[in-house]
């Protein structure tokens, strides 16, 4: 299953988006209500989401100014990545694309879809909120 969030502008350089999300510990502030027990180092973070157990990520790929990708591990019920691209529109202002990729059978992706895009579409929202507000 793929998803893809809403693009959101965000008047920031890319630069400085992405000094923000390549560091899991910054990332607390871009989740929603539903996470909970949010550990994070500059590589990895783990937290619980109500009603679906706990989720641990793995930063594997930073590329300046343009993407981060995460995966799940551990003991994580769903295998997922995690993309958030980011492409400069003007100087001083960058469009943010939150992806998530799943490994789940059809039954479980109908069950999914519309909680996972809601959750990826929130986070790219935080972000343009948490950026612009600094």
């Amino acid at each position: 299953m793929h998803i893809k969030s809403e693009a959101q502008i965000i008047d920031k350089p890319a630069s400085e988006v992405y000094s923000f999300i390549k560091d899991f510990r910054n990332f607390e502030h871009l989740m929603p209500p539903q996470v909970q027990n949010y550990k994070a180092s500059y590589d990895e973070c783990s937290f619980e989401i109500s009603g679906m157990g706990s989720v641990w990520l793995e930063m594997n790929e930073r590329v300046e100014d343009t993407r981060v990708m995460a995966s799940s591990t551990g003991n994580t019920a769903i295998k997922f990545d995690l993309i958030v691209n980011l492409s400069m529109q003007s100087p001083g202002q960058c469009m943010a694309i939150a992806e998530l990729n799943a490994d789940l059978s059809t039954m479980l992706s109908m069950i999914a879809r519309k909680p996972l895009n809601n959750f990826i579409n929130m986070m790219v929202e935080k972000l343009k909120e948490v950026l612009e507000t600094s």
